[in-house]
């Protein structure tokens, strides 16, 4: 506040969102789901299933708020200026395998039972970045000006191999 001069008020406000679910690059941080019939004899009365889910969801956040208020009562202006950011960085890296390799899989004759092998992957990712500024600049006879800055960035990645098969 001013009685006489000019009256000036800022504020800055931020916030970010960093969100990794496994890495294509560490193996102490992979993430895989095996479903695997390896090198065995499976006799089965009916079907023979080998399935394989992956159900992996990030939910990120960044939200970012700035306010400023300048007052000038007796002759001078008043100023103001928000600014606020957000960046949201949002990765999923994953590894999901149904698999039969080097194994018999037998049906009983008559029983009407199949060998099936799927692998399904529904990764999603929802993300929020935004941002919300409030200006208020009061000035008795001169001018009053408030200006607001605001950026928010997202950046959403998912990389993952899904596969099913049967290899001899």
């Amino acid at each position: 506040k001013s009685g006489g001069s000019t009256a000036a008020s800022g504020a800055v406000g931020g916030a970010f969102s960093i969100n990794n679910l496994g890495s294509r690059t560490d193996p102490n941080d992979a993430n895989d789901v095996i479903a695997e019939i390896d090198s065995s004899k499976v006799t089965q009365a009916g079907a023979i299933t080998i399935d394989a889910d992956m159900d992996a969801s990030i939910l990120g956040v960044a939200v970012a708020g700035s306010a400023a208020l300048s007052a000038s009562t007796g002759g001078g202006s008043a100023f103001t200026l928000a600014a606020a950011g957000t960046a949201a960085s949002n990765k999923i890296r994953h590894n999901t395998q149904a698999r039969a390799k080097n194994a018999t899989l037998e049906i009983a004759a008559g029983s009407g039972g199949a060998v099936t092998v799927t692998a399904h992957d529904r990764s999603e990712i929802e993300a929020v970045a935004g941002v919300a500024n409030l200006n208020i600049a009061v000035s008795a006879s001169q001018s009053a000006a408030g200006i607001g800055l605001g950026a928010s960035f997202a950046f959403n990645d998912i990389q993952n191999t899904t596969s099913a098969t049967i290899v001899d």
